[in-house]
């Protein structure tokens, strides 16, 4: 019983090896820049925002609408706003701020 007292709880030397090729694999992956991690919260993953704003873009350019360039773009803008809350945070009061400043200046565009 005396050399059960000396003996620690836990053996930390075998988590050793462990411990090491996890702090490997966290250093050779490459820093994200923060703004990157603190964006991705509210605009959602970037490669999914991005499928999902050029599926709705591609739904509006090929019609027979004959847009100016300021109202195409509005569309583009709105439907980038439109992506962002579909993969990120549809919470983000932005992102609606957004898409009806978009539309008035797609309605500023009306000739």
């Amino acid at each position: 019983m005396h050399d059960t007292l000396r003996r620690p709880l836990l053996d930390i030397k075998s988590f050793v090896p462990d411990l090491e090729q996890e702090i490997a694999e966290l250093a050779a992956e490459p820093a994200r820049a923060p703004i990157l991690v603190t964006r991705e919260a509210t605009h959602g993953p970037f490669p999914l925002t991005a499928r999902i704003a050029q599926d709705l873009k591609e739904a509006y350019r090929y019609g027979p609408a004959d847009l100016n360039a300021a109202q195409r773009e509005a569309l583009d803008m709105i439907c980038t706003k439109m992506a962002r809350i579909m993969s990120g945070d549809p919470n983000t009061l932005d992102h609606w701020d957004d898409i009806a400043g978009y539309a008035k200046l797609g309605a500023e565009a009306c000739e």
